[in-house]
């Protein structure tokens, strides 16, 4: 099974504490009972992010630059950076340094975890393990799926989410996309 979410198409919903706006584009296997969570998240204010007990976050900046601090430690991250993995449960403080920023946020529960690579142009990733992959395009991209000898076109902000695919591996010929492979851990 294999689908295209894009996020233009799909509604924003208020984050609980007024901070920020969230896109949600899966929920896997099901929405009430999902094992991982693909949204895109735009931060407003800044703030503390909210608890996910049992879930490890994975957090992409797409554009703006913010810091997030745990305890005492502090990471600045923008749109050049590669992904963050996080307990969900431990606290978490975001400060904004733009006016706003958008971010694809993965979350995932145990049986699965996920690896999140940012991928430009001319870049290519091999696959080991797991059964699904998701793929964010970040702007316009063009994407050669490896064996399957199929080339995906995808429009910025769009999500291309496969399970149990013959993909050994992704080459980026245009644009630049967030890849995230789930596996069992």
């Amino acid at each position: 099974m294999s689908f295209i979410v894009n996020a233009l198409e799909v509604s924003h919903t208020p984050w609980k504490n007024g901070g920020g706006l969230t896109q949600e584009l899966l929920t896997w296997p099901a929405k009430g009972d999902w094992q991982l969570r693909i949204s895109v998240a735009t931060i407003e204010e800044s703030g503390l992010f909210s608890n996910f007990e049992g879930v490890q976050r994975t957090f992409t900046i797409i554009d703006g630059q913010l810091t997030l601090t745990f305890d005492k430690i502090v990471y600045t991250l923008n749109h050049k950076d590669e992904a963050l993995t996080f307990d969900g449960s431990i606290s978490c403080h975001c400060h904004l340094i733009s006016v706003q920023a958008k971010a694809l946020n993965i979350m995932s529960r145990s049986p699965y975890a996920t690896r999140v690579v940012r991928l430009d142009a001319g870049g290519n990733i091999k696959f080991t393990d797991g059964p699904c992959l998701a793929l964010f395009a970040i702007e316009n991209s063009t994407v050669h799926l490896g064996q399957t000898e199929a080339v995906l076109t995808m429009n910025a902000e769009s999500l291309f989410w496969v399970e149990n695919a013959l993909i050994d591996e992704l080459n980026i010929q245009s644009g630049k996309v967030i890849a995230c492979m789930v596996f069992r851990t």
